[in-house]
């Protein structure tokens, strides 16, 4: 068997796996689907990871969780839905690289005003000790022709 279809079989037994662990053992609702959600995202079947990450949130809204949908999103070209999964995210956990994320989905769906406006806001908030969010920044001012 191929490398390709030994790794889809390893994740398709993690399911397994996961699935007795949940019965036999008792995994919190959340852990389950987040763990499902990550096997899912590794064959990567991403519209099921993000149905059991969307499980997940029933239990438990946690910005890791909105991040992994956002991000399952962005891996489909869902740029304007994984803008809104970001911006939950911000709403729990405001940090720099979570705007940066939603400013890239806002500008990859065509929403220039508002990832400009993040970009900037991310800016403001990074002290010069921090070149790497720095850079990003400018590479997405490049990329979409934005003023420095």
């Amino acid at each position: 068997m191929e490398s390709g279809g030994f790794a889809r079989a390893v994740c398709y037994a993690k399911l397994v796996y996961i699935e007795l662990q949940y019965w036999l053992i008792g995994l919190s609702p959340e852990g389950y689907h987040g763990q499902k959600a990550a096997a899912w995202a590794r064959l990567p079947d991403y519209p099921h990871a993000i149905a059991q990450m969307r499980q997940s949130l029933k239990y438990s809204e946690s910005a890791n969780s909105r991040l992994c949908v956002a991000y399952y999103l962005a891996c489909l070209d869902d740029w304007a839905n994984a803008a809104r999964e970001y911006a939950q995210a911000v709403k729990l956990n405001p940090s720099p690289q979570i705007l940066l994320a939603q400013a890239e989905a806002e500008l990859r769906s065509g929403n220039s005003q508002k990832g400009l406006e993040l970009i900037s806001a991310v800016e403001v908030l990074l002290d010069t000790g921090n070149a790497g969010l720095a850079g990003t920044c400018a590479e997405l001012r490049k990329e979409f022709g934005l003023p420095a």
